[in-house]
């Protein structure tokens, strides 16, 4: 990082941000490293992107902390959350787009 002005910083491919902006970036990018590795990992030739998986309350909130799984595509989540749907609802996120939710049959 170079110093442009004291309110400036500027990144590797000199991009100029203001130091706010310069900060929010690096903390968030080293935030998501430490909590779930690089996004887009390669393994065994394929490509792999990050799931977040909720399991929801009866009343529809979020129940707690997303599992977070590195899966090929969304085929992949939607039958991993298919398989570890109990008696509460999922969804199943990647970035900010919900995939699916899948519910509980309804019991007659």
């Amino acid at each position: 990082m170079t110093a442009v002005a004291i309110h400036q910083a500027i990144d590797p491919n000199g991009t100029i941000y203001s130091i706010t902006r310069f900060t929010e970036i690096l903390t968030h990018n080293i935030m998501r490293s430490m909590i779930a590795g690089p996004v887009g990992e390669c393994v065994g030739g394929h490509t792999m992107s990050e799931y977040r998986f909720y399991a929801l309350t009866k009343d529809g909130h979020i129940g707690g902390p997303p599992a977070l799984l590195d899966l090929a595509d969304d085929e992949a989540a939607v039958a991993e959350a298919k398989k570890r749907l109990d008696r509460t609802p999922i969804e199943v996120w990647q970035l900010a787009r919900r995939v699916i939710r899948v519910d509980p049959k309804k019991r007659v």
